[in-house]
C-alpha cells in the first residue's frame, strides 16, 4: 500500500472548451465531467446506465489538428489533417486492443470500444486519487527512500507483467500514475502502448515526454532499439524527479552534450548508494547500458518481481 497524499479534492472538472457536456448520451452512458485531457484525447467521467456504476470514458480528441462540431461531431480543421486524424484513430483503437490483453488490477480494465462522432471511445474502469505529480508537488517530503521502494515494488510488478503479457508502454511518467488511498497506484494511458512483436509503425500519436522518454523514442532509426529498457529509462527518470523535485535533462539533447549529474555522485540524503546507483544505471543514454529486462532492474534494487502479482 502507498501511503496517500492530500485526497480532498480527487476529480477536478476539465476545462477543455470542446469537450463533451454533462449530461450528452453516449450509447448507454451519460457523460457526467471531463477529469483530464492530453493532446490526443478528453478524459471523462461518465454513468454507465447498464452496468450501473461511474467509468471513465476516453474521447479520441488530438487537439492541435481537430474541432468540434455544434452535433458533437469531431471533425479535422482542415482537410489536410485527414489522413493524420484517420491513422491516429486507428492507433487509439490499439489502445482499446492492448488494454484487452492486458490483466492486471493496476491496469485499467477495458469494458467497451466503439466509434461515434466521427471518433472513437475507449470506457474503463474509473479511479479515484490524485496523480503521482500532483502528490509530489503537495507533499515533497514524501519521496523517503522507504516510499520510493514501496511504489517501484508495485509499479515494476505491474511493468512486469505488462511486458510478459507482450506490450510496452512507452509513456510512464509521474502524469500516467494514479495514488489510491490505501490501495496500489494505477497505472494509466496506453495511448502510446505497443505489442513487442510490431516495431514497424512510425506512431503519430506516441507521446514524447522531455525528460521522461528515452533518446531511442526520437528517432527510432534502430528497431531494435525498442524494448523493455524505454519503460525502464522512464521509470528511471521518474525517481530521478520525485528524489531532486527536477527531471533529468531531456535525453535527446543527452546525446549531444551530457549534462546529467548522476545521483551516486550527488549523494542526496537518505539514499543508499545501491539505490542510487541503479537509478543512474536505468538512465544511460545508450539502451545497451540499461538494464535489458525488468527482471534485471528490480535484481538492482532488491524488489522482488511475482509472475501473480494481484495485491490490487
Amino acid at each position: 500500500m502507498i501511503k496517500q497524499c492530500n485526497m480532498a479534492k480527487t476529480l477536478t472538472p476539465g476545462r477543455h472548451a470542446q469537450a463533451l457536456n454533462p449530461g450528452y448520451h453516449l450509447a448507454r452512458l451519460e457523460i457526467q465531467q471531463a477529469i483530464g485531457e492530453g493532446g490526443f484525447s478528453i478524459v471523462y467521467q461518465a454513468f454507465d446506465h447498464g452496468r450501473k456504476h461511474p467509468v471513465a470514458v476516453k474521447e479520441y480528441f488530438p487537439v492541435s489538428i481537430a474541432t468540434r462540431k455544434p452535433n458533437g461531431e469531431v471533425i479535422p480543421h482542415d482537410d489536410c489533417f485527414l489522413p493524420t486524424f484517420n491513422a491516429g484513430r486507428t492507433y487509439f483503437r490499439q489502445e482499446a486492443r492492448i488494454l484487452d490483453v492486458i490483466t492486471h488490477p493496476c491496469v485499467p480494465q477495458l469494458f467497451d470500444f466503439w466509434q461515434e462522432n466521427n471518433t472513437a471511445y475507449i470506457s474503463t474502469s474509473l479511479y479515484r486519487g490524485n496523480t503521482l505529480k500532483k502528490c509530489h508537488r503537495e507533499t515533497p517530503d514524501l519521496a523517503t527512500q522507504s516510499w520510493l521502494m514501496t511504489l517501484l515494488t508495485s509499479l515494476l510488478n505491474t511493468v512486469y507483467m505488462i511486458h510478459q503479457q507482450g506490450c510496452l508502454h512507452l509513456d510512464i511518467s509521474w502524469d500516467n500514475i494514479q495514488i489510491q488511498d490505501g490501495a496500489s497506484p494505477i497505472l494509466l494511458d496506453f495511448g502510446s502502448a505497443c505489442f513487442t512483436n510490431n516495431h514497424s509503425p512510425n506512431r503519430p500519436n506516441l507521446m514524447l515526454k522531455p525528460g521522461f522518454s528515452p533518446p531511442e523514442l526520437y528517432y527510432r532509426a534502430e528497431r531494435e532499439a525498442i524494448g523493455p529498457w524505454c519503460d525502464i529509462y522512464s521509470i528511471g527518470a521518474l525517481i530521478y524527479g520525485l528524489i531532486t523535485g527536477t527531471l533529468p535533462p531531456v535525453s535527446l539533447t543527452r546525446c549531444i552534450e551530457d549534462r546529467y549529474q548522476p545521483l551516486s555522485e550527488q549523494r542526496p540524503n537518505g539514499y543508499s548508494y545501491q539505490f542510487l546507483r541503479a537509478i543512474d544505471q536505468a538512465l544511460a543514454v545508450s539502451y545497451v547500458n540499461r538494464p535489458q529486462t525488468l527482471a534485471t532492474f528490480a535484481q538492482q534494487l532488491d524488489i522482488k518481481l511475482s509472475s501473480s502479482d494481484l495485491n490490487g
